[in-house]
């Protein structure tokens, strides 16, 4: 991801857009354990980069499988961070039940 976003930095709107036009393949299917919510987090991240970067949200984004039934915290098991992130979630992530910092695309 932070490849990805180092990348994405670098490109205009137009190349952008058509960057993450096409939707990613699931990762459910491949790692079953874990795929599901990070197939949500591909969803929320792209929903978020398009919004920041005034361009179209992708159609895959809102896909039944970029979203999660149950909570997901990126707290790194510090539960008592989650109410700080429920607060402080984008809506692109809060809105598919994953809870993380106020910039999750931030890079160091």
């Amino acid at each position: 991801m932070a490849e990805l976003l180092d990348e994405i930095k670098k490109m205009d709107s137009s190349v952008l857009a058509n960057a993450i036009y096409e939707a990613p393949d699931l990762l459910r299917p491949v790692c079953p354990g874990y795929g599901h919510w990070q197939d949500a987090y591909l969803g929320a991240a792209a929903e978020h980069i398009a919004r920041s970067s005034k361009i179209d949200v992708p159609a895959w984004t809102e896909g039944r499988e970029r979203f999660l039934s149950k909570a997901w915290f990126d707290n790194q098991g510090l539960n008592s961070l989650n109410a700080l992130m429920v607060a402080e979630s984008p809506l692109s992530f809060r809105r598919r039940f994953i809870f993380t910092e106020a910039k999750p695309l931030r890079r160091a």
